[in-house]
């Protein structure tokens, strides 16, 4: 279980920028314990550097104390990050107050992870620099900056005065101790948290990080693309990137299993440095630095936390420090004390100034006295401060002096250790150079062997490449000349064939023409008779006016009764031609075709396929009791009526079908059904 954190991935990278002559920002990746974080230190060149590498010290010593094995629950994770930069806090709080320090400090901002809720994470921060979360193709600032414009509810720290902008008003180092915020989001598989100083905000908009974030392919591309970028738009201060994206969320980590030990509560008092409290009353609400405190681990020495004074002692402590600081104070109370003496032996009595009862006037000369000595005490006491005032500035000018002189000897070291680098890297940079003559003359030797090598190897092909075209040309000349003689021998072979088959095919014309004339004659043949029979046929059919009659009133069923009757009168007015006929023969056949056509026309007209329908409907409705050839039979006649209604009547064969059809319906429609 030691990978708890392993879905996440992080790169981190920082950069001087293009104006600071050093780098005051720090940051630190504790993959084992899912905590990342940024340091942006402050107070000057070496005392910012300090502070940022203090911060994230005292949080990578911190967690030293704990097993990566049985993370800490988020509660706990939040009070040890809070108590840790407390005592960062505190230390440099102090260093300010004991070593005259300008004002060391530090923003912080960090990001840790939830084992219990791998879909929880929790920003923390102090300052302006900050935490944003990209989900989804948009980014998030998680974080708000602590600076006078937020704290006045203005957005854009432009609209300030410009004495109010880049005011931070929160800050590990500032004060004693440090109020950390903290902030609690929802995360999914897929997102980055990015953790950056102001060198990356300052220089590259919300917008331009979101567009940055989408289109980089993997965390570390995102990390120096975004520092880039700010380097590209001026790189006015150190930049610092951390970027964290979220790999598939693992399972919730067991409670049980969880370290949930929550730092030490005890009681600390304030020192003056970090304390508004004009009373000198101290605060005791703020934890110690423990006993193994990583920041102070000699206490006393220098660059450790001081002793804090306690009740009685360091009100004192506080008194003359201040009055140390203070000549024109210390001076008017000296004043008031010896007043006060001095009034103390006088009597007011109905507003005139009187002696004390006492004619020897040993009161007054005892009180001189007390006021002589007390001003001799306080001129002793002066003295003393002044020779003490003398010797600490004189200890401080040694301090400076030795730590000037340890500064040029430091100086010295680096100059002597940088020329002995330079005159190194000259002499590598030598070395590499007749490496890279020796590379260079063996490359070159070795190209024009290659060229030599090559151009022997093209001559070569070269007459291989001739004697093969030599080769391919005798053959092509062989081939052709055999071709030349296949072409002559299959051209009189084909002249042969041609003359053999030009008989075959005049002899198969000559054949088809005698078949075609005999079908000719044969099918003349036939369609005549084929039409002298329908001839017959409709003839018989006109003197059969019961069959004819049987007919018309069957198709009529369902029919509009006037377009019945316009049918009748179209058929006797045909028949009526029909009937006056004389006896036709074959020879006279051509006299009647006009009026065989029209009468059989208006039979064919009158053919109406509903009613065959409806009838074959009927008698399927009787039931299994009918004749099943008597049910073929009315399907006959339906596929019959079908075909004949769009069949064409000059045809013989079809007069004959429509003929048959009439005297079929004329049988078969008779109410009574025939067995057979």
């Amino acid at each position: 279980m030691k990978m708890n954190y392993s879905y996440l991935s992080s790169f981190a990278l920082t950069d001087q920028g293009l104006k600071r002559k050093n780098n005051e920002d720090s940051f630190a990746v504790f993959a084992d314990h899912g905590v990342f974080c940024v340091a942006d230190g402050m107070g000057g060149a070496e005392d910012g550097e300090v502070a940022s590498k203090a911060a994230i010290q005292a949080i990578s010593d911190m967690l030293k104390q704990f097993d990566p094995e049985k993370p800490l629950g988020l509660k706990a994770m939040q009070a040890w990050l809070c108590h840790a930069l407390n005592e960062a806090s505190y230390w440099m709080s102090n260093q300010t107050l004991q070593f005259g320090k300008k004002c060391m400090g530090t923003t912080i901002a960090g990001v840790c992870f939830n084992p219990e809720s791998p879909n929880v994470a929790m920003a923390f921060h102090a300052g302006d620099s900050r935490v944003y979360h990209f989900h989804k193709g948009s980014i998030k600032q998680v974080t708000l900056d602590h600076n006078f414009a937020n704290a006045a509810g203005i957005g854009d720290e432009n609209e300030l005065s410009p004495q109010y902008r880049n005011v931070i008003l929160r800050a590990v180092g500032l004060e004693d101790t440090v109020d950390i915020e903290m902030t609690e989001f929802k995360v999914e598989q897929g997102d980055t948290i990015i953790v950056c100083s102001d060198g990356l905000t300052k220089m590259v908009s919300d917008q331009r990080i979101e567009e940055i974030i989408a289109n980089a392919l993997t965390v570390e591309d995102t990390t120096r693309v975004l520092v880039e970028e700010a380097l590209k738009n001026g790189g006015k201060d150190n930049v610092t990137v951390v970027a964290v994206n979220m790999g598939q969320l693992p399972e919730p980590f067991p409670s049980e299993l969880l370290t949930m030990r929550m730092p030490p509560i005890v009681h600390r008092t304030k020192t003056s440095s970090s304390t508004n409290n004009s009373s000198g009353t101290p605060d005791t609400d703020q934890p110690p630095i423990p006993q193994k405190d990583i920041l102070c681990v000699n206490p006393g020495a220098e660059g450790s936390v001081p002793a804090t004074p306690s009740g009685q002692k360091k009100k004192i402590s506080a008194f003359l420090r201040d009055l140390s600081h203070n000549p024109l104070k210390a001076t008017g109370i000296l004043f008031l004390g010896i007043v006060v003496i001095r009034a103390s032996f006088l009597v007011y009595d109905d507003g005139n100034t009187k002696k004390a009862s006492n004619a020897s006037g040993q009161p007054v000369r005892m009180a001189l006295e007390a006021t002589n000595n007390v001003e001799n005490a306080a001129r002793i006491a002066t003295e003393e401060k002044r020779k003490k005032d003398e010797e600490e500035r004189r200890a401080a000018a040694e301090r400076a002096a030795k730590l000037e002189e340890r500064r040029i000897t430091e100086e010295n070291v680096a100059r002597i250790a940088a020329e002995e680098k330079r005159k190194k890297d000259d002499e590598i940079r030598k070395a590499e150079a007749e490496r890279v003559a020796k590379l260079e003359v063996k490359r070159k030797a070795e190209e024009n062997a290659a060229r030599i090598a090559a151009e022997e190897k093209r001559k070569a092909e070269a007459i291989r490449v001739a004697k093969l075209e030599e080769m391919r040309k005798a053959d092509a000349n062989m081939a052709r000349v055999a071709a030349e003689e296949k072409r002559k021998k299959d051209e009189e072979k084909r002249k042969t064939e041609a003359i053999y088959a030009g008989k075959l095919e005049e002899k198969r014309k000559a054949d088809a023409n005698v078949a075609r004339l005999a079908a000719e004659n044969k099918a003349k043949d036939e369609k005549q008779n084929s039409e002298w029979e329908s001839v017959v046929q409709v003839m018989a059919l006109v003197e059969n006016e019961g069959a004819v009659s049987a007919y018309f009133h069957f198709m009529g069923t369902g029919m509009n009764p006037a377009k019945v009757s316009e049918f009748i009168a179209q058929y006797d007015e045909a028949r009526g031609v029909l009937a006056g006929w004389r006896a036709p023969t074959k020879e006279s056949l051509p006299e009647y075709t006009g009026d065989i056509k029209i009468y059989v026309n208006v039979l064919r007209s009158f053919v109406n396929t509903k009613a065959v329908q409806h009838r074959k409907n009927e008698i399927n409705k009787e039931g299994s009791d009918v004749n099943n050839e008597y049910k073929k039979t009315w399907e006959a006649l339906l596929n019959e009526a079908q075909k004949l209604s769009k069949s064409n009547m000059e045809d013989g064969y079809n007069r004959k079908r429509l003929v048959a059809f009439v005297h079929a319906i004329a049988k078969y429609a008779s109410p009574a059904r025939p067995n057979n």
